[in-house]
């Protein structure tokens, strides 16, 4: 969050100093900008956003960004290894029921790994919370009464949210989630070290086009534990000689019409069969005093811009 700062002008002007504080809890950081003791809030929650509304002091800002949440498993576990009980599980998430609920207005329904508004995207959402559906695979898969999953989830909104409504779907189907919660660096070293059994994350480009994303979802080029190249198909242990190939293939495309129809080709198969669930795109809101102009959310995590904010 960006905090009130007296060198601020009473009329426009352009900043002199950013404080940029952390406030770890939502509710805190709602106090202080309600009280005038922060400008800018960036983590308040979808239900915060709510309770707001009728501050006329207080203006919300809505950007969507390329980020993206997904839901993954690693498939040096046999049973999630079953490209049927990887499809039933597909079919287990209450994606629209998120949206509608504790997601409304921050996170819209995406199901591919490059994000929707931007060149290359695919936009199809095909799956749905459908349990029979997921039922009848699982079955087929030979695991009719379910099994136990862990998932590896970070202790910060809204990945608790996410992680409790996949609990209770899967749940529908048989499938006893245990949910461990730490810190998310805590989340994310374990999952380097492929030690999970199924992960909620999210990813954020390293630059806005789609081979960035390409690279890290649809690419492996050596599976084995020491690998030098440890992307996110690595990570769930998830051998993909031929996705490779295409992923590689994508990046040397002269014609950039190809190029980004490359892209889409990988983004549906991904869809489909796998370990990797995109569910979400992130819309970002950040609520500022109505008193502050020019701040730029950008579209990705390393293009907020403050430099143009005045007060």
């Amino acid at each position: 969050m960006l905090e009130a700062n007296p060198n601020f002008h009473a009329g426009p002007a352009k900043i002199k100093r950013i404080v940029l504080r952390h406030v770890g809890e939502a509710t805190a950081q709602r106090l202080l900008l309600e009280k005038g003791d922060a400008d800018i809030a960036r983590n308040l929650t979808a239900d915060q956003i709510k309770a707001i509304a009728g501050n006329n002091e207080l203006v919300v800002q809505t950007e969507p960004k390329t980020n993206i949440y997904y839901f993954a498993v690693n498939v040096k576990d046999s049973t999630l290894a079953n490209l049927k009980v990887q499809q039933a599980l597909r079919w287990l998430i209450d994606y629209q029921g998120m949206e509608k609920t504790f997601l409304e207005g921050q996170f819209n329904v995406h199901q591919a790994f490059w994000g929707s508004g931007s060149a290359g995207a695919y936009d199809e959402t095909p799956f749905h919370l459908d349990v029979a559906k997921a039922k009848a695979l699982l079955a087929e898969a030979g695991v009719a009464n379910g099994f136990t999953l862990d998932i590896d989830v970070a202790n910060t909104p809204p990945f608790p949210d996410i992680a409790q409504s996949v609990q209770s779907t899967f749940g529908q189907a048989g499938i006893k989630v245990n949910l461990v919660q730490a810190d998310q660096r805590q989340v994310i070293t374990k999952y380097r070290a492929r030690k999970h059994q199924a992960v909620l994350l999210y990813w954020s480009p390293d630059y806005l086009d789609p081979h960035s994303t390409a690279d890290y979802f649809a690419r492996n080029p050596d599976n084995s534990d020491d690998a030098k190249t440890k992307t996110i198909a690595w990570r769930n242990s998830w051998d993909i000689p031929e996705l490779t190939k295409e992923t590689d293939a994508a990046l040397l495309e002269k014609d950039s019409t190809k190029r980004m129809g490359d892209y889409v080709t990988l983004q549906r198969e991904l869809q489909q069969s796998g370990p990797i669930m995109v569910m979400f795109q992130q819309n970002e809101q950040a609520v500022a005093r109505s008193n502050v102009k020019g701040f730029i959310l950008g579209p990705s995590f390393d293009t907020v811009v403050y430099w143009q904010t005045t007060k």
